[in-house]
């Protein structure tokens, strides 16, 4: 009376909501359902696979073990040709995805991306991961792979997933290396300030000359009317030079400015 067992093939409707398996046991007294095997969970234009599935029917919340999902983000307004003209998608994976609410899914031993080639062109493989489609991907012990090939570690991080595109934060630093300037590293900030209006500012450190801050202010007040502004500072101090035959050279300090 208050426990049912599908086997084979296992379809399930209910609302927005699709359940596939090859075996299912409902618990309606409690609210609770269990999946096994070949699992597919759908909701709107999001999708889990996964081995094993512990659901709670009146929260809408469970457990997938041994999963993977795709969320869509096409509704964002995302050119397609970006994605090399398919669907753009968020593909997300882990040892469990636990499903917290409507969009939000906490995954722990997995990884996050939004590329879906063979090899995807950039993941981050985390401890955890807190996903809130539409809005952000929280992201502790991190490590970024590029083609698979580890970049760097960092222990946390914010990816915003957002609507508008465009949310307001650090962005990833940037290392770099020259016979002139020395090591390099570059940070900035984003301000979305509003729809029409975003500004970045910038800071640059370089180890043999000195350093370097800048600020970029954009707007759009009508489909023809826009505007730009670049501001930079340059600070260097006296730099030595060793020259192709050998002798050392001294270059002096000087500041510049660019509006």
């Amino acid at each position: 009376q208050d426990h049912y067992k599908l086997v084979g093939n296992v379809e399930i409707d209910c609302n927005s909501a699709q359940l596939f398996a090859n075996e299912v046991e409902v618990f309606p007294n409690a609210d609770r359902m269990r999946a096994l095997g070949n699992v597919v969970f759908v909701s709107g234009d999001n999708r889990i696979s996964a081995e094993r599935m512990e659901f709670n029917t009146k929260t809408k919340t469970g457990t997938f073990f041994v999963a993977s999902g795709i969320a869509n983000l096409e509704g964002r307004g995302i050119d397609r040709s970006l994605f090399g003209t398919q669907e753009p998608d968020a593909y997300f994976w882990g040892e469990t995805i636990e499903k917290l609410g409507p969009k939000t899914y906490r995954i722990t031993r997995g990884g996050f991306t939004t590329c879906v080639q063979p090899t995807p062109r950039w993941e981050l493989v985390s401890n955890q991961v807190t996903l809130t489609l539409e809005k952000r991907a929280i992201i502790k012990n991190a490590v970024l792979k590029v083609k698979d090939v580890p970049v760097f570690y960092l222990p946390a991080m914010y990816y915003p997933i957002n609507k508008e595109d465009r949310a307001t934060g650090f962005l990833i630093p940037i290392y770099g290396s020259s016979t002139i300037k020395g090591h390099t590293l570059n940070n900035a900030f984003f301000w979305a300030i509003n729809r029409s209006h975003d500004a970045t500012l910038y800071h640059s450190y370089y180890s043999t000359t000195g350093q370097s801050f800048g600020g970029d202010y954009r707007y759009v007040q009508s489909p023809s009317s826009s505007g730009n502004v670049q501001t930079s500072i340059v600070r260097e101090h006296e730099a030595t030079y060793r020259q192709p035959d050998g002798t050392d050279r001294v270059y002096p300090g000087i500041d510049s400015y660019t509006v």
